[in-house]
C-alpha cells in the first residue's frame, strides 16, 4: 500500500472513530434526558396522589361529623414547579346510607400536557346524619 493510501485510510479510521463518538455521547444525553422526564412525572404523580389522599382524608372526617361535604375546588401550595388543582363532590347510593367521596388533581406537566388523578373513598354515614324522608 502506498504513503498516501496509508494516510487517507488513517483518517478515514479517525473519522469513523469521531462519528461513533459523537452518536455514543448523543445517545447518552438522550437516556439522561428521559430519564430526568420519567422522575419528574413521578414526582408530580406522587404530589398529586399525596394531595388527593389529604383531601380525602379531611372529608371522610367531615363527612363523619357533619354529613356529606358539598362540591369544591381549591389550589393548594405545592413544593413541585406548577399548579395543582383539587375538585371534590360526594355521590350517595339509593338509602343515603353510603356515600362515595371523589377528589380529582389536576396539572399540567412540563411538557404542557393536561394531566389527571383521581381517587374515591366510600364512607357510612351514621344514622344520625342521614337525611330523614
Amino acid at each position: 500500500m502506498s504513503r498516501g493510501a496509508q494516510h487517507g485510510s488513517a483518517l478515514l479510521d479517525a473519522l469513523t472513530a469521531a462519528a461513533l463518538l459523537v452518536a455514543s455521547v448523543w445517545l447518552a444525553v438522550q437516556v439522561q434526558l428521559d430519564a430526568t422526564r420519567r422522575a419528574d412525572a413521578a414526582a408530580q404523580q406522587t404530589q398529586a396522589a399525596q394531595l388527593a389522599v389529604q383531601k380525602l382524608e379531611t372529608l371522610r372526617a367531615l363527612t363523619e361529623v357533619q354529613g356529606p361535604p358539598p362540591p369544591g375546588e381549591d389550589t393548594p401550595a405545592v413544593s413541585l414547579p406548577g399548579v395543582f388543582v383539587r375538585r371534590w363532590h360526594s355521590t350517595s347510593d339509593t338509602d343515603a346510607a353510603l356515600h362515595t367521596l371523589s377528589v380529582q388533581v389536576a396539572w399540567r406537566d412540563r411538557l404542557g400536557r393536561a394531566q389527571t388523578l383521581e381517587r374515591r373513598l366510600i364512607v357510612s354515614i351514621s344514622a344520625h346524619l342521614q337525611p330523614r324522608p
